[in-house]
């Protein structure tokens, strides 16, 4: 961004120019603009010349500061703070007086398991409430679990603040509907409702029919294969024919001796 300002001479380089900057020790900010050097003290400009000058300039003060720095800057936008994505806080209890407790979670619904920061917290009275100093604090998680905390303290006196904050953190691993509070001495919150799903079941491996239609296609075929020549003639049968004409010569030559 661009910076203007108006600036006082000083000679440079000179013995002048090194006496002023031993005078003043605290010069903020240097510029060098090409052959040139500028110093910043206390909102002032000083830009070294060649050749002499009139009047060397002191030691500055803020009312003899005759220069402005004007410097663009964007605005800077700050978000406040603010609780979790999803918090939910419990209601005033309808019995309650002008002090009660609440508890606040951060996330009220997800799937199994599901990890909630819950924050337990006394509202109204005096800070020195002889009545909530010292007792135990308990969380009842609605699961047949709590975490409960007793303080070590020493004996109540008048003026010692009482602990109005108190955390804890759960995971409930099963699904379903819990129904969750806090307790301080004998103040008990409202309760807030945590809803617990269960997590997509994994589907079930997809069966394949491949090896199915393989091992079918590799069954052995129980006729057996009869093996023909080019012209259609059974080689089988023509091999066994041709076994059995040296049998017959030998019948016809037997017959023939016996005549």
């Amino acid at each position: 961004d661009p910076t203007l300002m108006s600036t006082t001479p000083l000679p440079f380089p000179s013995a002048e120019f090194l006496d002023f900057l031993t005078a003043n020790p605290d010069a903020g900010q240097y510029f060098a603009l090409g052959s040139k050097v500028i110093v910043v003290i206390d909102g002032a400009a000083y830009e070294t010349v060649t050749g002499e000058v009139d009047e060397i300039p002191e030691r500055l003060t803020n009312d003899e500061a005759e220069a402005t720095a004007e410097v663009e800057t964007a605005p800077i936008e700050i978000e406040p703070s603010s609780e979790p994505t999803g918090a939910v806080t419990s209601t005033k209890p309808a019995d309650a007086g002008d002090i009660y407790t609440t508890i606040t979670a951060d996330v009220v619904e997800g799937t199994a398991p599901l990890v909630v920061n819950f924050e337990g917290e006394l509202v109204g009275g005096a800070d020195d409430n002889q009545d909530f100093y010292c007792v135990e604090s308990t969380f009842n998680f609605g699961d047949g679990n709590s975490q409960s905390q007793s303080p070590r303290c020493m004996a109540w006196e008048s003026g010692v603040e009482i602990m109005r904050s108190f955390t804890a953190n759960y995971v409930f691993e099963e699904p379903g509907e819990y129904q969750v509070t806090f307790q301080l001495g004998q103040a008990a919150s409202e309760p807030v409702t945590i809803v617990v799903t269960a997590a997509d079941a994994e589907p079930e491996p997809a069966t394949s029919t491949a090896d199915e239609s393989e091992a079918s296609a590799n069954e052995v075929d129980p006729t057996p294969l009869v093996e023909t020549n080019s012209t259609g003639i059974d080689r089988s049968s023509c091999l066994s024919g041709l076994m059995l004409l040296p049998l017959l010569a030998l019948v016809i030559g037997l017959r023939r001796g016996q005549a």
